[in-house]
């Protein structure tokens, strides 16, 4: 077991995200829409920071990054930038997303994470 200098903040979609995306994807997309906010939140995506020392370094660290990771959460389901709710200020991106954070992050693998690069 590794001990592993990141802080992991999960974020799980909320009501406004699911209303948002089912005005955003195209009318025969969204008919199709098959996950329920509940499917939703039982995947959501985990996002490593550098490891926060207390509740307001954690603050911080999610202020600093709250608009990558919107902007990852929209793009995952709808390519279109222009369909994005155009406030995806901090106040926005919590009322879209629940976040929850480890105190601490043990990798349990051996071998060395492989990483891609998922900015373009």
């Amino acid at each position: 077991m590794w001990l592993v200098d990141r802080t992991v903040v999960v974020v799980v979609p909320q009501e406004p995200f699911i209303d948002w995306l089912t005005k955003a994807l195209p009318a025969s997309e969204a008919s199709e829409l098959t996950e329920s906010l509940e499917e939703l939140q039982a995947a959501p995506t985990a996002y490593c920071l550098a490891e926060v020392e207390g509740p307001e370094d954690l603050e911080r660290a999610i202020e600093r990054h709250h608009k990558d990771i919107f902007e990852h959460e929209l793009a995952s389901w709808v390519d279109e930038d222009e369909a994005w709710p155009r406030k995806r200020d901090l106040a926005t991106f919590l009322e879209f997303f629940q976040v929850y954070s480890t105190a601490l992050t043990v990798d349990l693998v051996a071998a060395s994470p492989k990483r891609e690069n998922v900015d373009g």
